[in-house]
């Protein structure tokens, strides 16, 4: 049965879940002491007042982490989910507020994952168009790629914010 196993994950490496790396020797970027956790899903960074949601459009927070499956959406379908589900308290972040709360120190994902546990590898959503580009959006990407630019038809994920515009 090993064998089988051993077999299996050398033919299909990227079926397994990879653990979150992170460099002690690096200062943390986004330290637990720097957010207040509230008791709703929610953090909020004490020193910009933005309040996050734990958990990525799609997932629900549970008190202790988030459920369900985070949802690749267009930009179109992250604005229609936010009017659907009645969340005009929040919106998606600029580019800086959501590089705000990368972690640095660490990688897949690039996230303090006490604060935002379960937050899935991969390209996130943010409010900032490409100058003369209407159709194209800055994305961050809490895996590897960084910062970069799509089209609005992509799909990616999105967390919300709220707070100071």
């Amino acid at each position: 049965m090993k064998r089988v196993l051993v077999i299996f994950l050398l033919l299909f490496p990227g079926l397994v879940a990879q653990a979150q790396q992170c460099n002690d020797a690096i200062l943390t970027s986004a330290p637990d002491d720097n957010y207040f956790t509230n008791d709703d899903g929610t953090v909020t960074e004490l020193e910009t007042g933005l309040t996050w949601t734990r958990c990525a459009l799609g997932q629900h927070w549970n008190g202790r982490h988030c459920d369900g499956k985070a949802l690749r959406m267009n930009w179109q379908q992250a604005g229609e989910y936010i009017r659907q589900h009645d969340l005009t308290r929040w919106r998606i972040p600029k580019l800086a507020e959501l590089a705000s709360i990368v972690e640095r120190r660490c990688k897949s994902p690039r996230i303090n994952q006490v604060l935002f546990p379960d937050t899935p590898r991969g390209s996130f959503w943010t409010k900032n168009q490409k100058r003369s580009e209407k159709d194209r959006f800055y994305l961050l990407d809490f895996d590897r790629e960084g910062v970069r630019v799509a089209d609005k038809n992509e799909l990616h994920f999105v967390r919300l914010v709220s707070g100071r515009e």
